[in-house]
């Protein structure tokens, strides 16, 4: 089911140079960790679901070491999650974690869909 799915895409991204990926979120702010989402299904016939999925990148926490780390590392990310699911968008984000007082983190969102399993 999904935690099968979510290991598939931890060790897909796992396989870029400088990325750890984690099939759960774990409260982490290291550069390059990842950990994957499932953001939701669809059912848009009778025929079965569309789930809808994230891997979302930790990115280093300054404005220009975020960019270079997303031109360095989204196209291999790209590579070896395409062969998993369909990528939508990757996408630099602002995000906030659970019991954590700093207010944000810089981060590469990774969207795309695959049938659901």
């Amino acid at each position: 089911m999904s935690a099968a799915v979510r290991e598939l895409f931890a060790n897909a991204a796992s396989s870029v140079e400088g990325i750890t990926g984690f099939p759960y979120y774990t409260q982490t702010t290291r550069p390059g960790h990842a950990y994957v989402r499932l953001d939701r299904v669809e059912y848009p016939n009778a025929f079965g679901g569309m789930a809808y999925w994230q891997v979302i990148v930790i990115a280093p926490q300054s404005i220009d070491g975020m960019e270079r780390f997303i031109e360095k590392n989204s196209k291999p990310l790209h590579e070896a999650l395409s062969e998993h699911m369909t990528i939508q968008t990757m996408s630099p984000q602002q995000i906030s974690l659970p019991n954590d007082s700093k207010s944000s983190y810089f981060a590469l969102i990774i969207s795309g869909y695959r049938e659901e399993e």
